[in-house]
């Protein structure tokens, strides 16, 4: 049976959101504020979802969205004395739009909530998937300079699922807006791991290769 909710939605250009993780916004069109306002009376969930290439002249309006995005949970609020608000969602569920509704200044939807394929509950049990990918990506955070190694701090402690430790490596890693689409619309943990996997040990490559380099007084970018 198909699980649906009738969410606010959220488009901006290359903000990707993921379930588990918290998303800090600050919120200062007019339309955005009175979401905020209803989420805050109504507990309605906010869905963040990505607009299409060309969305440029039609922003004011209505501009084609893509149809897969995250939804939140208000969980934290601050309203400023012009009117503007900093918030910050917390990740509840995948979605994908079934329908735009209403006639808000902000655009709302219904929408199906997407279930993870492939997952599997944390198992931290060494030769694990989860042990496996975890051990990845502290071997390739150890081997980045201190200020680097600070922006990836990885919180795993409430995570319950593969799927759900994945969502927040992601969250943390630098990755190309595309990358991101793929990492939040792919459903099934499984592949989503193993592309992580493999971009980890590409960057651990780089990484190592740089620091060679350094110590031997070469240039990296003549390669």
């Amino acid at each position: 049976m198909t699980d649906t909710r009738q969410i606010s939605l959220f488009p901006l250009p290359s903000t990707v959101f993921f379930p588990t993780t918290l998303l800090p916004l600050h919120i200062f069109e007019i339309r955005y504020r009175e979401m905020v306002e209803h989420s805050i009376e109504t507990g309605q969930w906010i869905g963040m979802v990505l607009l299409e290439p060309g969305w440029e002249n039609q922003y004011y309006g209505n501009p084609p969205i893509h149809s897969i995005g995250c939804a939140g949970l208000l969980e934290k609020h601050s309203r400023h004395d012009d009117g503007k608000y900093d918030i910050v969602l917390a990740g509840q569920n995948r979605f994908r739009i079934l329908e735009e509704i209403g006639d808000s200044p902000f655009r709302q939807a219904n929408v199906e909530l997407l279930v993870n394929t492939e997952d599997a509950p944390i198992d931290k049990n060494e030769g694990s998937r989860f042990y496996d990918l975890a051990s990845r990506f502290w071997n390739f955070r150890e081997l980045l300079p201190e200020e680097k190694r600070d922006e990836l701090e990885l919180d795993l402690g409430s995570c319950q699922s593969l799927g759900d430790a994945a969502d927040r490596m992601t969250q943390l890693l630098d990755f190309t807006l595309d990358q991101q689409r793929f990492f939040l619309e792919e459903l099934d943990v499984k592949k989503r791991v193993s592309a992580l996997e493999e971009i980890l040990n590409l960057k651990t490559q780089i990484v190592q290769q740089s620091s060679r380099f350094a110590r031997e007084g070469l240039d990296s970018r003549w390669n």
